[in-house]
């Protein structure tokens, strides 16, 4: 489980490799935190789901991007967690990652410095966060 610092509100990705093929594999991830607030995602063949929620890069590697939007996250407490699972098409569910988050509220908001004025347009940057490669047998 690796522990990764984000701020609440950003966009966030994160990109899976499990070597497998997962033509016909279901794919849902959650993120939660400890006061209720949880962010749902899923492959475009589960109800509800979507290419933009899990954007399938390589069926027959099994890469995939998990995307969370701007703004989906900003209620979110401190401390959260990020689960991902694959649903085979025998219906065998397998746990592919699982990670604590930690988000962070603090931004820089002030527009000078030294007397220049810095653009305050909104501005976001995707953070691609690599899940460790995993091999289902």
């Amino acid at each position: 489980m690796a522990i990764v610092d984000v701020f609440t509100g950003d966009n966030l990705v994160f990109i899976c490799k499990v070597n497998v093929d997962i033509t016909d594999c279901e794919i849902r991830a959650e993120l939660w935190d400890d006061l209720g607030e949880y962010v749902r995602k899923a492959t475009s063949n589960v109800e509800g789901g979507g290419s933009d929620q899990i954007e399938i890069i390589d069926l027959t590697a099994g890469r995939f991007k998990v995307h969370i939007a701007q703004g989906e996250t900003t209620d979110f407490s401190r401390d959260a967690r990020l689960q991902i699972k694959l649903t085979t098409s025998d219906l065998k569910e397998h746990t592919i990652a699982e990670h604590r988050l930690t988000f962070q509220t603090r931004k820089i908001d002030w527009t000078t410095l030294s007397n220049v004025t810095i653009n305050t347009l909104p501005f976001r940057i995707n953070l691609t966060i690599p899940i460790p490669t995993i091999t289902i047998t």
